[in-house]
């Protein structure tokens, strides 16, 4: 874990004694020690790197990574592939990871219970990364392709958490609070509103560090929640997250006099002149970050804040991310 936490998605290759299997595990996000289960993430898989052979995580998506300082990589209820901190690997496939007749089995995954002989554990590392923010706005504006809130790998993890395959341009801003002329939600809405999903980034007072994805448009004139299921909270300082799944009914809240707001209650809600954070709750959002993780003592000032959009026509065949292989 201190080698390979918060690395973003990673691909471990292991081999065990005896009968020999090969497998790969690949974990769709960063390991980062919570001791629990990593809710609100999809696409983690199990593959038999002799039979060819693949599990997904569709019977249980919260809880396809088991993430425990105390063990290597482990996935799924149980747990469908448990690699003890001595080395045992044991296979208990069907409590997460659904598989059927003539599919992948517990056998031919790991031959189960025999002891770990060789294992990688590797990371993506991505050639956009310096090119994941474009160098210009949505008007066209130069900004330097940079965060003053994350660096651009930092940015690319979170990408993956939400759904975002890396590429150059990924990310283009949209309003930030160094230089808008005007430091209020209506100019934060006249500018970010209709244009899909989008990316807030801010610094508090407090040293918190923290994104916030919507995967919805913002929209001024709606004056109410929108049912957002996947909308993310995420923290830079423990890497991190919350997800609205609780109560996906009231993701997103959205209203002129808000910056950009999230959950009942409310989980997120930034203040009309974009310079605080008002709450910060476990309302409808749900872990393995908890409140206090995120944001600290609230109210808390706001010092730095940028909104991003997708750079790229989402809606086009060739933008949108390829789909999910079946199970």
């Amino acid at each position: 874990h201190r080698q390979c936490d918060g690395k973003g998605p990673t691909l471990t290759l292991g081999k065990v004694g005896y009968y020999g299997r090969r497998f790969a595990a690949y974990a769709p996000v960063s390991w980062t020690s919570i001791n629990n289960y990593v809710n609100g993430i999809s696409g983690a898989m199990l593959y038999s790197l002799d039979s060819e052979r693949r599990a997904f995580a569709t019977l249980s998506v919260q809880r396809g990574m088991y993430d425990n300082a105390k063990y290597f990589p482990t996935f799924g209820t149980g747990h469908d592939l448990y690699i003890s901190a001595a080395g045992a690997v044991t296979c208990s496939l069907n409590s997460a990871f659904q598989t059927t007749s003539y599919s992948l089995s517990n056998f031919e995954l790991c031959g189960d219970n025999q002891k770990l002989e060789e294992m990688e554990v590797w990371y993506l590392k991505s050639p956009h990364a310096d090119t994941v923010i474009s160098d210009t706005d949505i008007r066209g504006v130069r900004t330097g392709g940079s965060s003053e809130v994350a660096s651009a790998q930092e940015v690319l993890e979170v990408s993956y958490l939400v759904g975002h395959l890396p590429r150059a341009n990924l990310w283009k801003m949209c309003y930030s609070l160094a230089t808008a002329a005007s430091a209020t939600s209506q100019a934060f809405h006249q500018q970010c509103d209709t244009l899909g999903p989008s990316l807030t980034l801010l610094t508090l007072a407090n040293g918190k560090r923290i994104a916030a994805y919507a995967k919805q448009s913002w929209d001024a004139n709606l004056n109410n929640y929108k049912y957002t299921p996947d909308a993310v909270l995420y923290s830079f300082t423990t890497k991190k997250h919350m997800v609205s799944s609780q109560y996906p009914q009231y993701g997103m809240y959205m209203g002129s006099t808000r910056g950009p707001t999230f959950g009942g209650g409310h989980d997120f809600s930034i203040n009309a002149d974009m310079r605080k954070l008002n709450g910060c709750n476990e309302y409808s959002f749900f872990g393995p970050a908890t409140a206090a993780e995120l944001c600290g003592s609230v109210p808390s000032e706001i010092t730095k804040l940028e909104v991003y959009v997708l750079g790229f026509d989402a809606s086009s065949a060739a933008a949108s991310p390829p789909p999910a292989p079946p199970p």
